[in-house]
């Protein structure tokens, strides 16, 4: 049996049932991540998807957050990891800065390891790497 498949981007509307969908792009580690705002009979529904404020595109998370408030939902549903790290200093510009000096201080091999679907983690090593080895 065929499924049919439907694409969608921001600012698209999903029609489900009775139930509208309205996707929103998100800032994550995996590209093309949405959260998400469900109006239903009873109102809106806001479905936050990770919300990261420390990501190389922070501003899409505000705009969700703004769009969220904008809704007045009747329930949100929240993901997140280290939600509460009251102390967590981590940002992809923070890696890079640490990465850097690290690197540039060793005369030997550096290793990484970093979640393999973190394509933002990749783009910051791919620049570490280009910038640490353009004398060589």
């Amino acid at each position: 049996m065929k499924k049919k498949i439907e694409t969608f981007t921001t600012e698209d509307k999903l029609k489900i049932g009775s139930i509208e969908v309205e996707p929103i792009h998100i800032d994550h580690s995996v590209p093309r991540a949405y959260g998400f705002i469900i109006y239903t009979s009873s109102g809106p529904v806001v479905y936050s998807g990770d919300i990261r404020l420390h990501g190389s595109k922070s501003q899409m998370a505000l705009d969700f957050i703004e769009k969220a408030k904008y809704v007045k939902p009747i329930a949100l549903i929240v993901e997140g990891t280290k939600i509460n790290d009251k102390e967590l200093e981590e940002s992809e510009e923070l890696v890079h800065h640490q990465s850097i000096k690290i690197v540039s201080e060793t005369k030997r091999i550096a290793l990484a390891d970093f979640y393999f679907k973190d394509v933002d983690r990749l783009r910051t090593f791919i620049i570490l790497l280009k910038k640490t080895t353009e004398n060589l």
